[in-house]
């Protein structure tokens, strides 16, 4: 086990993607800003779409109305 818990690949899984977000906003100073609110809202309009189709049935039993 690693800090806090974390068993230690998470540790760096967590390490490598705050070095990449650092990495971005220094290259991009000026519009690190924007390629942030992009990439949420990329990751949001994917979240949306596969939400319904792969997480719900998992956990629910889907039906049509009647």
């Amino acid at each position: 086990m690693g800090i806090h818990g974390k068993p230690r690949w998470k540790i760096v899984g967590d390490t490598d993607a705050s070095w990449g977000v650092f990495v971005i906003i220094h290259c991009a100073r000026r519009w690190w800003w924007a390629i942030g609110a992009a990439s949420a809202a990329g990751l949001t309009l994917l979240v949306t779409f596969a939400y319904p189709l792969l997480i719900a049935p998992i956990f629910n039993t889907l039906t049509p109305l009647e």
